[in-house]
């Protein structure tokens, strides 16, 4: 089973990725507009998923069949990726969380603002909140799953989850 968890996250990091990297506009992203440092970050991160975090995936399924979680270098591997992804995780849950409460007091202290204007006149601000929500909890999950095995994988456990 934790095989399969660590091949579908290798895959669903390529996808993910990818479309960070190459879309033209931000897949979760609130407006269809972003400025010029936004479309970076966010291909960036898009390159992280998929050409360094996906690689690291597939080495890490392949010490699953391998048994070999419980090994020093791989619960080395498992406990830099859980932190790098929990930092990016809770930095993206911070920076949507404050944007929204920005947005929210522009609503509220501004309501003639011009970005209120383009935010109605482009559409729906929410449609994209089911998703950035999802993603948070799919990368938390992730993260958290890689620091349970770089603390508690055992050479036991190894070979019973095949």
């Amino acid at each position: 089973m934790l095989s399969l968890v660590y091949r579908s996250s290798a895959l669903l990091g390529i996808l993910v990725g990818a479309s960070f990297a190459l879309s033209p506009i931000d897949p979760i992203g609130i407006f269809d507009e972003e400025g010029a440092v936004s479309t970076l970050m966010r291909q960036i991160c898009g390159v992280y998923l998929a050409f360094v975090l996906a690689p690291i995936e597939t080495i890490l399924y392949h010490a699953v069949q391998r048994g070999a979680l419980s090994e020093p270098p791989v619960r080395a591997l498992n406990a830099v990726v859980g932190f790098s992804d929990l930092l990016l995780i809770v930095d993206g849950r911070v920076q949507v969380d404050s944007s929204t409460a920005r947005f929210t007091a522009l609503q509220q202290d501004e309501p003639s603002s011009s970005l209120l204007a383009l935010v109605g006149a482009t559409g729906d601000v929410a449609r994209s909140e089911t998703n950035t929500n999802a993603a948070f909890a799919v990368g938390l999950g992730v993260a958290l799953l890689y620091l349970w095995q770089a603390l508690f994988a055992s050479s036991e456990s190894d070979t019973s989850r095949t």
